[in-house]
């Protein structure tokens, strides 16, 4: 086995790599201790940014192994996660393991057939993109053939999530202790069925039903002492780690508070307090509400005739250090364009952002996706639901126009 491995290293206390040759295989051994749910946010982060940039030295001649103690527990709900999660399981769910599908959900991107069905695609859609046509097109069409090509290519080869509503509420007390009593319960509901069925004698009928009973009974007290010792296990995490936590700490609150805190957005009071329930006068209220500005484009600053100078432009390092730098797992704005999608098309995205870069600059004009955002509303847990002043919002920005934004503040420290 010694002869096998090629190289290793200790990246940290939770990290180590190893490479290794099989035969004619070679191997990447990811070997991860992820912090628990214990640790502050911060620190769960730092160690996920670590596996990435590890991960960023393996070839593309290898194939990657990643196995540990990820301290998640992921359920066993499959619904938009069918390609990275078995069908058995625990059914618990923590934080961690929600995390951890949507990483390796987002990054399917990073699998060799995937990426490369996705460049495909991507060349394809994007064939007769060349620096004339786009100098010669419309500059929002240009945009829009762009962010169309991104999106569509990811789809079609990685596919939508879909969420569906938990109607069960929260069953993390839910073990093979409960399942077993709960089983034999409905086994001796079904024995009494047979039995009446069958015209059994009423001593028979009796005894099953006396059975049943006392199952019924037990299944009661075990909930009910399942219940609590998750609950005395939740307020012994939430004393021990508020301070150091404060994401768990809500969490903890929303547990407690049980499914009724969901946000009802679709009735909304006006500033006279009258109710308002349809489609239309709803969106206005929460446009009045958030002061959304109607203008979707920003006018040129600069003549568009007015030539840069070659050492001026922007270049290829640039982007590429910038997309390198930006970090992945966050959330699209109004185009859909995840950062995913930008580094796995690599060299083939990183012209086409050069080449619209560049197009930008001369023109001093952004696409008007850019200039918008997607506001998403969070309940602050107090007050009415039905009141706007009871919501806090959370803009989501373009990740492209986020990058060019990066490319030109980097440009601007440089100069200063």
């Amino acid at each position: 086995m010694v002869k096998c491995v090629k190289g290793y290293e200790c990246v940290s206390p939770r990290l180590l790599w190893m490479r290794l040759k099989v035969g004619l295989r070679k191997l990447f051994v990811l070997g991860v201790y992820a912090p628990d749910m214990s640790k502050n946010i911060s620190i769960r982060e730092e160690f996920w940014e670590s596996v990435r940039e590890t991960l960023m030295i393996c070839e593309d001649n290898e194939y990657v192994i990643m196995l540990g103690d990820f301290n998640g527990r992921v359920g066993v709900k499959r619904t938009g996660y069918e390609s990275v999660l078995g069908t058995f399981g625990d059914v618990s769910v923590n934080e961690n393991g929600e995390s951890l599908l949507e990483r390796i959900r987002v990054e399917r991107l990073r699998d060799e057939c995937v990426k490369e069905k996705y460049l495909s695609n991507l060349k394809e859609k994007n064939s007769d993109m060349s620096a004339e046509n786009m100098e010669e097109w419309d500059f929002e069409y240009v945009w829009d053939r762009m962010k169309r090509g991104l999106v569509d290519a990811a789809t079609e080869v990685c596919g939508i999530s879909k969420k569906k509503n938990d109607r069960k509420g929260n069953t993390y007390w839910w073990d093979d202790e409960v399942r077993m009593i709960v089983d034999a319960k409905k086994k001796a509901w079904l024995d009494i069925l047979a039995a009446k069925a069958s015209n059994c004698m009423s001593d028979e009928i009796e005894g099953k039903e006396s059975l049943f009973r006392n199952l019924k009974k037990s299944v009661k007290d075990i909930v009910k002492r399942k219940k609590q010792e998750r609950k005395e296990m939740n307020d012994k995490r939430f004393s021990d780690n508020f301070r150091a936590n404060v994401k768990m700490f809500w969490k903890f609150v929303r547990t407690a508070r049980g499914k009724s805190e969901e946000s009802k957005m679709n009735v909304v009071r006006d500033e006279d307090g009258c109710i308002l329930n349809d489609e239309t006068l709803v969106l206005k209220r929460w446009k009045e509400y958030f002061d959304v500005s109607e203008e979707a484009s920003v006018s040129s600053t600069s003549d568009p005739s007015q030539d840069k100078d070659s050492e001026s432009e922007i270049s290829m390092d640039e982007i590429m250090k910038a997309m390198k730098s930006m970090k992945v797992g966050k959330a699209a704005g109004y185009d859909r364009i995840t950062m995913e999608m930008l580094r796995a098309g690599e060299g083939l995205v990183a012209s086409l952002l050069w080449l619209f870069f560049k197009i930008c600059c001369r023109r001093g004009q952004v696409p008007g996706d850019w200039c918008g955002a997607v506001i998403v509303t969070l309940y602050k847990g107090k007050g009415s639901q039905q009141d706007c002043r009871n919501y806090r919002g959370i803009s989501l920005l373009s990740i492209v126009g986020k990058l060019y934004a990066k490319v030109l503040i980097e440009r601007v420290m440089k100069e200063t």
